[in-house]
């Protein structure tokens, strides 16, 4: 039976049979498609209501490479300009370590972007993925990312988003969301160069969407 919790402002839910295994993650050439590109809408389903179940999936930044600080609701997350003039948020995800066994497991992962109240998927750009991702051990936590996930071509500071992962393999199909403030974008345009130590991975054609 599920339950439900909170914790770090972003709200988790685990199938029944999940307990056990993880994922790789994104190529140069796909990250800048993500960051440019214009996703198919039909891909990004928003999935069951975000208070349903049990929390298992945090969404945040990683620092660095090595420190994962989760967002709470509320907060102001600032933007990054992509290489073609879109801006897009840098979102990282991650899970608990002890579901799963290995030192760099892979899963599939999806992050959708949703307006509030209605929860309808962003425009043109409803969200990124499936991308097959590897997962890196942080702590106690298994960590993908960041991932390139394209708001928009302009800025639209102080615009709340609903920012909704799915991650799913080795037994997990596991949700979470958190409500943040778009920021302005804080980091200037960059190059390839700029996606050197971002975990590689692929779109996965047979992946799983946001929803079950």
């Amino acid at each position: 039976m599920l339950g439900r919790s909170t914790h770090g402002g972003t709200n988790w839910r685990v199938s029944s049979s999940a307990k056990m295994r993880r994922a790789p993650t994104l190529s140069a050439a796909l990250l800048v498609a993500v960051a440019c590109g214009t996703p198919t809408p039909s891909t990004y389903d928003a999935g069951p209501p975000h208070d349903a179940g049990h929390v298992l999936v945090e969404i945040g930044t990683r620092e660095s490479g090595a420190i994962f600080t989760p967002w709470h609701d509320g907060d102001t997350i600032p933007l990054v300009r992509g290489p073609q003039g879109g801006v897009m948020l840098t979102p990282s995800v991650a899970i608990d370590g002890a579901l799963v066994s290995g030192t760099d497991p892979s899963f599939d992962v999806v992050i959708s972007n949703l307006t509030p109240p209605e929860r309808v998927p962003l425009g043109e750009f409803p969200g990124v993925g499936p991308l097959r991702a590897i997962f890196a051990r942080l702590d106690a936590r298994l960590v993908d990312g960041p991932i390139y996930d394209q708001t928009g071509w302009t800025e639209t500071p102080g615009v709340p988003l609903i920012v909704r992962a799915r991650v799913t393999g080795n037994g997990i199909d596991a949700f979470g969301e958190v409500q943040i403030v778009l920021g302005a974008s804080g980091t200037p345009a960059f190059d390839a160069g700029a996606f050197d130590g971002v975990e590689a991975g692929t779109r996965d054609a047979d992946a799983p969407d946001a929803g079950p």
